[in-house]
């Protein structure tokens, strides 16, 4: 099945059959559209047959079947489809045991390319499947609202919300479950969050209904919260249920129930008052305070101590954060699309976790920087979660880490570094907001202050961020003009691969260097296993790629690949990889070009800046105005 899964064009064939065979078999002169239609008929008839015989050869003879000679489709007895799946469960009336298939969007980052027809239909169905997701949530939600579950109600409209930032119906009704639930400072939490998403992403204000519902509630929490004056103002306990509560609220909009006991209020009052909670953010109140009123002590309850530990559901969302932030390590793109499902199953759970936005604006950060992603929606996108994030917590340094790198990104290096020492100041121990200082420190060629975050960070993590040698190692070259890590063998020059076998781009620039030293059958083995942990012609591989072929002999074939990549949809994100390619050539008039045509992130602006690579540019005059144009002024060496 492996060797199915390294061809892509096989895939998407095997995945729309599948896909399609509740529909029956389909037309062949429709799949050759859909998947080869550059080519000629014959010439498309001999793919489809040469697709469809590796597949029966690799997945059985009677996986696909054949009907009146024009039609091809696949055997249900032999192939299983999670999406069909979840549409049967759908159409049979069993919504919970549908969203138990559901693992993630259809083929999330698939992409092939020449098959436009292909990638309108997989966007298309990738739309309809995730409508029907949130129909089937919403019907679960009224189910639960039905049986009077308000707190299995939360949990769907949360997932709903989630997926829904913008709507202002299921906003409201979250709101409401979680009033009903006995949350009613949940819910204008949710209802802050969801104002500053309208803000941000429409310029609006929320809906009136919303807005209504916000006022209600900051009725009721208002009058629950008024102190006390003496015994004499102490209300006798609420005897009524719970449902009969709920009921008897639904008809304003908002359903409120007795709060629970919470025994994270009994806290020792000794407690640490500077400890952190399970987000890693300092307390901003002692466990609680007494004050005495006309002769009576009364118990303030300012906020939960927070010292000992964290609630479960507060320790399964860190526990989600930090698998995120592991499955981000390899930078493959499975690696990034875990990290995104990571942080999105937080906000469902919970929609106002500010780290697990931190989370989404690095992995669409890492999506412009590795060419997963065309560069410029995903940065707009890292954006939009770096402000949600720092709107929700600004006082993590996460939070202020993912601001700072999108900053830098848009080449606001003053804004960032205001960010990033911002960042530092909240977190002294935190290595991932020291690593990205030095990466843009780096960019900006300030050499010593680079080395100095940069080894910071791995002082303060024994498993650093990824990428971290590779600063260190341009800060080190910034500040002496030398590279002492080259004197040691290639294959030792890269300790990533030893604990991520499956990191493409540490393999690829093994490859490069091997064949840097004449060792081209191990290069040529290095660079085939990056490429199969990539998709097809991404930007970023393809210049290693090309690199070997040059160096290992084969030169026609690297300016065969050369013309290709530029021929790329959303080259000029990428015009600093073809320009190392023209580098390489020798050609520093094509590589001033093309670097001028270039989409920064300010990952690819430290490579700039000091990238062995880049060596033969930095000594042309043009250099320097090239950076002023960009908008650095690096300092002399």
């Amino acid at each position: 099945m492996l060797v199915v899964l390294a061809q892509p064009r096989r895939i998407a064939l095997l995945a729309y059959l599948a896909l399609t065979m509740r529909r029956g078999p389909q037309q062949r002169d429709a799949l050759l559209a859909l998947f080869w239609p550059e080519r000629d008929e014959d010439s498309a008839r001999n793919a489809l047959n040469q697709a469809l015989h590796f597949l029966r050869r690799h997945l059985g003879t009677d996986t696909f079947v054949a009907r009146n000679g024009g039609e091809i489709g696949v055997a249900p007895e032999r192939i299983w489809c999670d999406g069909s799946a979840f549409e049967d469960a759908l159409d049979t009336g069993r919504p919970g045991e549908a969203l138990e298939l559901w693992q993630g969007e259809l083929l999330d980052g698939f992409h092939i390319g020449d098959a436009p027809g292909f990638q309108r239909w997989l966007d298309s169905e990738r739309s309809r499947l995730a409508g029907r997701l949130m129909q089937a949530m919403e019907t679960l939600a009224n189910q639960r609202e039905a049986a009077g579950d308000f707190t299995g109600a939360v949990a769907w409209w949360r997932r709903l919300a989630a997926r829904d930032s913008l709507s202002s119906r299921r906003a409201l009704r979250l709101m409401q479950a979680l009033a009903a639930a006995g949350d009613p400072a949940a819910a204008l939490q949710h209802a802050r969050v969801h104002e500053v998403l309208v803000r941000d992403e429409l310029n609006a204000g929320v809906a009136p209904d919303v807005t209504a519902l916000i006022r209600k509630l900051q009725a009721i929490q208002s009058d629950a919260t008024a102190p006390a004056t003496g015994a004499a103002t102490r209300k006798e306990p609420n005897t009524m249920s719970h449902a009969a509560a709920t009921h008897a609220n639904m008809s304003t909009g908002v359903a409120i129930s007795e709060p629970h006991h919470d025994p994270g209020y009994e806290a020792d009052p000794a407690a640490d008052p500077r400890a952190t909670d399970a987000r890693g953010r300092r307390s901003r109140w002692g466990p609680r305070m007494m004050v005495i009123a006309a002769g009576v002590i009364v118990l303030l309850v300012l906020g939960r101590a927070r010292g000992s530990s964290a609630s479960g559901a507060e320790e399964y969302l860190r526990t989600l954060y930090l698998r995120g932030q592991q499955a981000e390590v390899s930078r493959s793109l499975v690696g990034l699309q875990t990290a995104r499902a990571a942080y999105e199953r937080a906000l469902e759970r919970d929609s106002t976790y500010a780290l697990a936005y931190a989370g989404l604006s690095a992995v669409h950060y890492l999506m412009a920087d590795y060419g997963y992603s065309p560069v410029g929606p995903a940065l707009d996108s890292a954006r939009r979660m770096a402000r949600r994030a720092v709107a929700l917590d600004s006082t993590h340094p996460e939070t202020r880490t993912a601001r700072a790198v999108t900053l830098a990104s848009s080449l606001d290096f003053d804004a960032a570094e205001r960010e990033f020492q911002r960042a530092i100041e909240l977190g002294p121990d935190n290595a991932r907001a020291h690593f990205w200082y030095s990466v843009m420190l780096v960019a900006l060629g300030r050499g010593r202050e680079a080395l100095d975050a940069a080894t910071r960070a791995g002082e303060l993590d024994p498993f650093p961020p990824r990428g971290l040698t590779a600063m260190k190692r341009y800060a080190e070259w910034l500040v002496s003009g030398k590279r002492p890590y080259l004197d040691s063998a290639v294959t030792a020059r890269r300790p990533i691969l030893e604990l991520e076998p499956g990191e493409p781009w540490a393999r690829s620039r093994e490859a490069v260097e091997l064949a840097e030293v004449g060792r081209c059958d191990e290069a040529r083995a290095q660079i085939h296993q990056a490429q199969r942990l990539t998709p097809d012609n991404n930007m970023r591989m393809l210049r290693p790629v090309i690199e070997v072929h040059w160096r290992c002999g084969d030169q026609g074939r690297a300016r065969q690949l050369l013309a290709e990549m530029k021929h790329l949809p959303n080259v000029e994100d990428h015009g600093y990889r073809v320009a190392l390619v023209h580098i390489l050539f020798d050609e520093p008039d094509s590589a001033f070009a093309w670097i001028a045509r270039n989409r920064w992130t300010i990952g690819a602006l430290s490579g700039l800046s000091a990238d062995q690579n880049a060596d033969a540019v930095r000594s042309d005059p043009r250099f320097v105005a090239l950076l002023e144009e960009i908008g650095i002024r690096q300092p002399a060496r």
